[in-house]
C-alpha cells in the first residue's frame, strides 16, 4: 500500500549542467528562493510524474491491475486457501532521492504540499534524501 517514488543523483554530463544552474530563483508562493537548474529540470517530468500518481492512487486501479497479479490457475486450485490479500488502495508515498535526486525528492514535496488535491490521493507522504543540496532558503544568494 506504498509508492516509492525514487530521483536518482547526477549521472551524466545533462545532469551536471543541472547542477550548474545555481542561479536563484524567487518562488513567492514558497516564500523563499531555490536554484533555478533544479526547478527548471524537475519542471519538464512534473506533469507526467503527477498524472502517473494520480493514476496509481485511484480506487480504480487495482480492479484492473491487481497486485500481487493474480494466476489464474492458481486461483482457481486454491480459491478458499488465498492467504496474500491484492493491495486495494495506495496510502502512502515515500519521495526519495541522492544527491541531485535529493534536491529534486524536495521540490517534489514542497509540489505536492502546495497542490490541495494531492491530499485526497494519500493519507501519509514522506520525503527521505541522502546528501541533498541546500534547496530552500529565505536567500539563496546570501547561503
Amino acid at each position: 500500500n506504498t509508492i516509492f517514488l525514487t530521483f536518482k543523483g547526477t549521472s551524466n554530463p545533462l545532469d551536471g549542467m543541472v547542477n550548474i544552474g545555481i542561479h536563484p530563483l524567487e518562488l513567492p508562493h514558497f516564500q523563499c528562493s531555490i536554484f533555478s537548474g533544479m526547478y527548471a529540470a524537475l519542471q519538464q517530468s512534473l506533469a507526467y510524474i503527477c498524472r502517473r500518481l494520480k493514476i496509481y492512487a485511484s480506487d480504480q486501479y487495482f480492479q484492473y491491475n491487481p497486485c500481487p497479479p493474480v494466476d489464474k490457475t492458481d486461483a482457481m486450485q486454491n480459491d478458499d486457501d488465498n492467504e496474500n490479500e491484492n493491495i486495494t488502495k495506495i496510502y502512502k508515498l515515500i519521495i526519495n532521492g541522492h544527491s541531485l535526486g535529493g534536491g529534486y525528492a524536495q521540490l517534489f514535496l514542497a509540489h505536492l504540499l502546495s497542490v490541495p488535491e494531492f491530499e485526497e490521493y494519500f493519507e501519509t507522504i514522506k520525503c527521505v534524501t541522502f546528501a541533498a543540496p541546500l534547496v530552500f532558503c529565505k536567500d539563496v544568494k546570501k547561503s
